[in-house]
């Protein structure tokens, strides 16, 4: 999001984005450490997307294709949290998000060109597809 703070106090500025620079800071950090403890419990609350199946024929239909052409492979169709001490409720909750998560070597075809913490420019994680199914 291009703001500071305490895990990464410098300008998140790549050389394609120059008018970064010469912008003002927000702050030194932008956000503090009790605004980012504040939005990560309320992230780690965040429910996932319902699933819309309006016709179960139908979705079953696509359901099938869907692991028929492979998409599974990447875009699994469940998850599963751990635990938090904090927030117990969400103890081993399984959800349908219809990803892996993980970070996927598409090839320099598909590459932007930038690299983002430890991702390479050719790497891009599988999107979750929650909501969508």
């Amino acid at each position: 999001m291009g703001l500071t703070s305490s895990f990464h106090p410098e300008e998140p500025c790549t050389e394609s984005q120059g008018i970064c620079t010469l912008l003002e800071s927000g702050g030194e950090p932008e956000v503090s450490d009790s605004v980012l403890d504040a939005i990560d419990d309320f992230l780690v609350a965040l429910a996932v997307p319902s699933r819309r199946i309006d016709n179960l024929e139908t979705f079953n239909q696509g359901s099938q294709i869907f692991k028929d052409i492979g998409c599974e492979s990447c875009h699994r169709e469940t998850l599963s949290t751990g635990t938090f001490e904090r927030f117990p409720i969400l103890n081993n909750q399984k959800f349908y998000a219809y990803t892996d998560l993980l970070l996927h070597d598409m090839g320099v075809g598909l590459s932007d060109g930038a690299k983002e913490g430890n991702a390479e420019p050719t790497e891009w994680r599988t999107p979750p597809l929650w909501g969508w199914v």
